[in-house]
């Protein structure tokens, strides 16, 4: 073999050898880019979840809360605003602000660079609830907080599990009631599913179990007569537990001042 062809094979040789290290000193250097950024990333993103880089410094709560007291909701997502403005953990603060009774759900959006606005939808109470809580229209049960109740409401009571039958009952009821005029205050139904309405003038309906429509109706047909019969009196309780009639309990107007024994009259009519 001649020194030419010895010479040719050394070089191609040497030529192999410089690529193989290029190739090496290419892929280790795409790896020391790789973890520097990735440190640098993970440096970067502790540094934008830093509560002290960008602290939240304004919380606005819109929404027209009537009910809600704004120092508990403050109060109830104060942790939640804690940190910075990334780092803000949004289903958390939502979370811990409809926990409070009053609110039904909650809005949160970021407004850059240190404010979170804060939108509150409040529950519409329907009724009262037993002597401490509320129940809206869809039949769900809460208790304020301050125990705040508003007087104005009517009041319901019965089994926690009903509470959406009653305000069925109490639209139906009010309803067949309206031609006489009775505005319903106050709407019960008894472990033994027993049914007493009561009206804003103080006129009470015992109603039964059974056939509570029909015997509503038929006192509606006869209000009229009721209400005339007496000019001294008005209609204190109506028994409608009857199958074809019912017993009147009246309230005197000229023994208002009487003997708490002296002051009504039981009076039983036909249907």
């Amino acid at each position: 073999m001649s020194g030419g062809a010895l010479g040719l094979r050394d070089r191609r040789k040497a030529e192999q050898g410089a690529v193989r290290r290029r190739r090496w000193l290419r892929g280790t250097f795409g790896l020391v880019l790789a973890l520097g950024l990735v440190a640098g990333g993970d440096w970067g993103l502790q540094m934008l979840l830093s509560p002290d880089l960008f602290p939240i410094r304004v919380v606005k709560i819109e929404g027209g809360m009537k009910n809600t007291q704004e120092h508990l909701l403050q109060e109830a997502i104060a942790e939640d605003v804690s940190g910075g403005f990334f780092a803000l953990d949004v289903d958390s603060l939502r979370a811990a602000a409809e926990r409070l009774a009053w609110v039904e759900r909650v809005g949160v959006r970021r407004v850059w660079p240190d404010t979170i606005e804060v939108r509150v939808v409040e529950r519409l109470a329907f009724a009262r609830w037993g002597e401490s809580s509320l129940v809206t229209h869809s039949g769900e049960v809460f208790t304020p907080e301050d125990g705040r109740l508003p007087e104005e409401l009517p009041r319901f009571y019965g089994m926690g599990t009903e509470a959406g039958e009653l305000v069925e009952a109490y639209e139906v009821m009010g309803q067949i009631l309206e031609p006489a005029g009775i505005d319903l205050v106050r709407v019960e139904r008894d472990a033994r599913g027993s049914w007493e309405l009561k009206g804003r003038s103080g006129l009470v309906l015992a109603l039964g179990r059974e056939n509570i429509r029909e015997r509503l109706r038929r006192f509606v047909r006869l209000y009229p007569a009721l209400s005339e019969a007496r000019q001294d009196a008005d209609l204190a309780r109506v028994d409608l537990r009857y199958a074809n009639g019912f017993a009147v309990r009246w309230r005197e107007r000229s023994e208002i001042q009487a003997p708490a024994g002296r002051r009504s009259r039981a009076t039983a009519v036909a249907g």
